[in-house]
């Protein structure tokens, strides 16, 4: 939580993040959004000009496919 702070640079020394241990930021970030509707949530465009876009669905099924740690 943040506190009223008198100077940016004691804030950005400060602040701490509370990470749990086993954090899947898949999930906090991408899976609430991944609702079968194809929202898009990335477009990558190559040096050549062509572009892939994704969406969060697709997302979804991409971090299902990676092994649990």
């Amino acid at each position: 939580m943040l506190t009223e702070i008198s100077s940016y640079d004691q804030l950005y020394r400060d602040f701490r993040w509370d990470i749990p241990d086993h954090f899947n930021i898949a999930t906090a970030c991408c899976d609430r959004y991944a609702d079968g509707t194809g929202r898009l949530a990335l477009i990558y465009v190559d040096e050549d000009g062509s572009s892939t876009r994704t969406s969060f669905d697709e997302m979804r099924g991409l971090s299902c496919a990676l092994p649990m740690c």
